[in-house]
């Protein structure tokens, strides 16, 4: 299991190559995970032909493994045992992918049409947790801007209210800064409960458009407005477990190289943050 000393990589960030050019990729940037969507890279490297036990071989082949399957995106009713819905993008395909690469953590989102209570997200949360148990896989919940979690003291509570003492949070640096978040709000959660950390900057003034921000236009560490040296610093010094993720969508970055070009620039760029 890979820890606070490693590096991962979303495939998000270099644009869902085919499996083998995203794992090779990930290697030369010296990032020992991936953190994969299911659908653009599992799905499609399936469709490609490329069977479990094949794509399990080229993971080793690199000494990258898959850390995480990010997001299954629940709809906030606790009734709802396939949260996510359709196929490509509900649980039992995140489950499937996650099983069959080794991953050991899934990532979590809340979106619902009407607020989300404390006690419901709890109660969603619990039944997530524990059918993803099933598959091997721990549950950590992200907080965002434009979802029904949007700050790091309700994650915090539906997880600790959920009952469940493997779970955990997930802090995105990038919603982090658009929410508004300080290290004071993360001080009530137990650091060895923060069990994800993605970091991506952002620009100085946010867009009018928020989720296209999110989605098109982060930026590499240290090439924006976020101060992501306290916020490192600080989880490390809480003791969080969570290696450290670069999670960049950005449509530049994407065309600016080829996957492997990409890969070690962002390497670099994590490593200087991290150094």
């Amino acid at each position: 299991m890979l820890g606070p000393q490693d590096l991962v990589i979303t495939g998000s960030t270099l644009g869902h190559p085919p499996f083998r050019d995203l794992v090779e990729s990930a290697a030369a940037g010296g990032f020992a995970g991936l953190s994969i969507y299911p659908r653009p890279v599992y799905q499609a490297a399936l469709e490609a032909g490329l069977s479990p036990d094949a794509m399990r071989s080229i993971l080793a082949d690199n000494d990258v493994e898959v850390h995480d399957v990010d997001a299954l995106i629940c709809t906030g009713d606790p009734r709802d045992e396939n949260q996510g819905g359709m196929a490509a993008d509900g649980e039992r395909a995140l489950f499937e992918a996650g099983e069959a690469l080794g991953a050991n953590y899934i990532n979590v989102v809340i979106r619902s049409a009407a607020p989300v209570s404390v006690e419901q997200g709890a109660e969603v949360f619990a039944g997530v947790s524990d059918r993803a148990a099933k598959h091997g896989l721990v549950a950590h919940l992200e907080f965002l801007p434009f979802m029904s979690v949007r700050d790091a003291k309700t994650a915090w509570a539906i997880v600790e209210q959920s009952g469940r003492p493997r779970s955990g949070v997930m802090i995105d640096s990038w919603h982090f800064q658009r929410t508004g978040t300080t290290l004071d709000d993360l001080r009530a959660i137990p650091g060895d409960r923060i069990l994800g950390i993605q970091l991506s900057d952002a620009l100085a003034e946010p867009m009018d458009d928020v989720l296209e921000e999110t989605l098109h236009h982060r930026l590499l560490p240290g090439d924006g407005a976020i101060e992501l040296r306290p916020l490192v610093a600080y989880l490390r010094e809480v003791g969080s477990p969570a290696p450290r993720t670069a999670e960049i969508f950005s449509d530049a970055l994407v065309d600016s190289g080829s996957p492997r070009e990409i890969a070690i620039r962002v390497g670099e760029s994590m490593r200087a943050l991290l150094a």
